[in-house]
Order: C-alpha cells, then structure tokens, then sequence
C-alpha cells in the first residue's frame, strides 16, 4: 500500500453545522486516504479509472420481488406525444382523427386552471347492459344494449305546428284491423265493417264466429277479404250479406279445414289482373295469389321461407333464404323483384304504397323507404311504434305510425316524411278517465290505415276506430 501523503499546507477548517444537523461520529480517516503515483496531470477525465480503495454504495435501495417499480408517468406521456405523431393515416368511423379520449358525447371543460371534475349527476348509476356474441357474427348487442347506442330513451318526434283534427266517432266496438283502398275504409273486429267518408257505417258482417285480424278491399267490386284469428277466410260484398267462407287456400297446401294457422292478407298486385296475396304460416311460411277473388289459390315461389306481405300496392313480402332475409316487390309484370339483402327482425310488420315501402320491427323502430324497398332510413324515436302505414301526403311520399307511452297509456299519431325519415306527431289519444284504471291499453293503437282520397287517418284498438284530418292550412 502507498504512502500516506501529506499535504505542504493544512487543511482549512469546515464551517460549523447548524442546529438539528446530524453528524457522524468523530474519527481519523487518514487511513482510508491514499496518493497516486505519477498524480501530476490528473483531471476528471481520468478519475473513473482510478481506484480510490473505497467503495460508495447506491442510493436507490436493493429491489426485491415483491417490491413495485415507481411509474413514471412523464415518459409515458411523451411517449404517448411520440405515438400520436408518428400514426397520421388511421381515422375514425366518421372520417376524422380520433384520440384516445376523443368522444362525441364527452363533457366541455372550461379553458381555466382548474382540473376537470365530473358531477355526480353527470354518471350513470345504472349497471350497464351486458354485450352477447352469436356464433357467426363479429357481435351482437342484445336488447338491453339499446341504451349503449341510444335507443333505450329515444327523444320522440317534434311536433306538428297544427294538430290534426280528430273526427266525430263513428260508434264502433273494439276492432283489430282497419284498411282503406280507393276512398273506402272497411273495419274488422268480431265483425266487418264499411266506412264512408261521411262517417256513415255499412255493416257487412255482425260477426264472423272469431276475432278479424286482416282485411283486404276490393274498392271496384266492393267487396272484402277476410281472415280471422284461427285462419278462417271469409268474402263479404254488400251489406248485411252471408259470408262465403273460402277454403280453395287449404285445398291448395292440402290442410285440414279445421286446421287453426295464422293468415295475413296483402296486396292487390299492381299487374294488369290484379292479385290477392295470402301469407299462411303453414309449412314454415308460405305466399299464395289469387285472380279470381280468393276462390282459388296457387303458390308463389320467392326461393325461402316468407315471413311477412304488405297490404298496399305494390306488395311487398320479406323473405328469409339460404343467404339472409330479403325484400321482394311485386312488379306490373306480375312477377317479383328479389330486392338487397335486408336485416331485420323475424317478425317484421310491412306496409307499402308506391315507392314507400315501411317496416316496424316491434321494441326496435320503424325504418321507410322512398325507393321502393332499395335503401331504408331510421325513423329516430320510434321504438314504442305499434302500427304502421304508408302513403301519399299532398303529393309527398309519406307514411304514418302509432307510438304508445305504457306509463302514461297515451298514442301519439305521427306522420313520417318517406324520403328524410323526419318525423311530426299530428295528434294523440288520450285514454279514458273512467276506463284507464281497468283497461290500460285502452289507447293503444293495433292497426293504422291511410285513407288518401279524404286525407284521412284512421286507427283501430280496444277504443273502436277513430279518425284524423289533416287541417286545410297544414
């Protein structure tokens, strides 16, 4: 070991401590001090290579397993900057960049120094629908999840500047169905009826032995086709006349007469001899036409399982087959346009009139179109719909539906412009004081029907048939 070296001049004395300074214990550390052979030149740069004998521990203490990393939150940050600035290409779903915490439905925080709070009243409190996933889809929301997107409490529709007009009842007993064609309006309940615009009503049939739940009118031949809740087709001409059951359908499918099914009547078709349609629910789903009035029936081949017709003209019938659902229109040839692929509920309700076509899945919405059936719009609000119809409003493409609000008992009546899907509520129904107690779906509306030869609405439920006119300075 080196000589100790010692110094040509003492060392000057260290200031004196102040108070609460600790100090280690006296001692000599002469003896941990040593020189440096050849020490003449020595800088800084060369003090790393040298060994001063003693050894300085870290400051940062000994990590062990279970002891956790501090986060460095600023290099994260710069690195997220850096991140951001080198992806430029990737946008959002609308077309613009998106960020990390970009979000159309996010809070506005005032530009001052204060950090941002979230109130109370800005959370939600509700447990947050669960997600599902088919086994052949990417995914699926389920019902619930109509909240995650915002159709759980839709906003309803604005209302009309003018309220429609409702019209003196024409006294009819609880119905199922109404339809009009060409000015006239029939009625089915336990039986049939005929509305004039006058409001004067032409009884058909008193009942039919079963609850009437399709009409289909012949204006020419004042005539009515009619299908009841067992699947019992009747033609009713005039008043008062006996009803022709016809059974030339069951013949066709070769069923039972007594067999119970589900019929739905549409159309005519728009061909140069027109067609009554049928929709039976026997055999998974079938379409059947007719030209003579229903007596005879043969089948319609759409290549699938049909799900549904539309009343109106031109009909159209959702079609489920091998590749997805379907849209089919009936065209003047007397054949059937195979439409874009459609998704849609499996019990979807049509209505149709010239180019608008309209569909109401229930507990999800309403869609129309004014293509006929080639694209379709979300009618916003439109949820609670019940019923729905479509036609021509002064020359606008046009189409009409029923919301009803289970908690108050109330209907609005809403007419929807076909080709924006914007839509007014014309007029409500309000549920009777006396009756709301023991019947609260007393407003709820079952069956809506255009009438635009008068420019009438009408409507069917427990409260019988009512109607709305548009007033003369809307």
């Amino acid at each position: 070991m080196p000589e100790t070296r010692e110094d040509p001049e003492p060392l000057p004395d260290l200031p004196s401590l102040g108070e609460g300074d600790e100090t280690e214990a006296e001692g000599d550390f002469s003896d941990l001090l040593r020189s440096f052979e050849g020490d003449d030149g020595l800088d800084d740069s060369e003090s790393d290579e040298l060994d001063a004998g003693v050894e300085l521990e870290e400051d940062d203490p000994t990590l062990t397993d279970d002891v956790e990393l501090p986060l460095d939150v600023g290099e994260i940050v710069l690195a997220r900057d850096e991140d951001d600035g080198a992806s430029s290409d990737e946008v959002g779903p609308t077309g613009e960049s998106v960020g990390l915490f970009d979000d159309a439905t996010a809070l506005e925080v005032d530009m001052d120094d204060s950090e941002g709070t979230v109130e109370p009243e800005d959370l939600i409190s509700e447990e947050l629908p669960a997600l599902v996933q088919e086994d052949d889809q990417e995914g699926t929301l389920n019902e619930e999840s109509d909240e995650l997107v915002g159709m759980g409490e839709e906003e309803p529709p604005r209302r009309a500047e003018l309220p429609w007009l409702e019209l003196p009842s024409v006294g009819l007993p609880e119905s199922r169905v109404v339809r009009s064609r060409k000015g006239l309006v029939a009625v089915g309940g336990s039986g049939v009826a005929l509305v004039t615009p006058e409001g004067d009503v032409k009884t058909m049939s008193e009942t039919l032995g079963d609850a009437v739940t399709g009409l289909l009118v012949d204006a020419d031949a004042r005539s009515v086709l009619a299908g009841t809740e067992r699947g019992k087709l009747y033609r009713l001409v005039g008043e008062d006349g006996v009803p022709d059951e016809l059974t030339g359908f069951r013949d066709t499918l070769a069923l039972d007469r007594e067999k119970a099914l589900s019929l739905s009547l549409g159309g005519p078709t728009p061909s140069s001899r027109p067609a009554a349609l049928l929709h039976v629910t026997a055999g998974g789903g079938v379409l059947l036409e007719s030209t003579d009035r229903g007596v005879t029936w043969r089948k319609v081949d759409l290549g699938g399982r049909v799900l549904a017709v539309s009343s109106g003209v031109p009909p159209v019938c959702l079609v489920e087959q091998q590749d997805g659902l379907r849209l089919f229109r009936s065209e003047a040839s007397g054949a059937f346009r195979r439409l874009a692929e459609l998704s849609a509920d499996e019990h979807t309700e049509l209505a149709s009139e010239g180019d608008v076509v309209v569909l109401l899945e229930p507990g999800l919405g309403v869609r129309v179109s004014a293509d006929g059936g080639v694209t379709f719009r979300r009618v916003n609000g439109s949820a609670r719909a019940t019923a729905v119809t479509a036609g021509r409003l002064g020359g606008r493409a046009s189409a009409f539906m029923a919301l009803f609000d289970a908690a108050s008992g109330h209907t609005s009546l809403v007419w929807i412009d076909a080709a924006s899907a914007d839509a007014h509520i014309v007029s409500e129904l309000t549920p009777d004081p006396e009756l709301e107690d023991e019947l609260d779906e007393w407003a709820k509306v079952v069956s809506i029907a255009w009438d635009a030869d008068d420019e009438t609405l009408w409507a069917a439920g427990l409260f019988g048939a009512r109607r709305w006119r548009r007033p003369p300075s809307a």
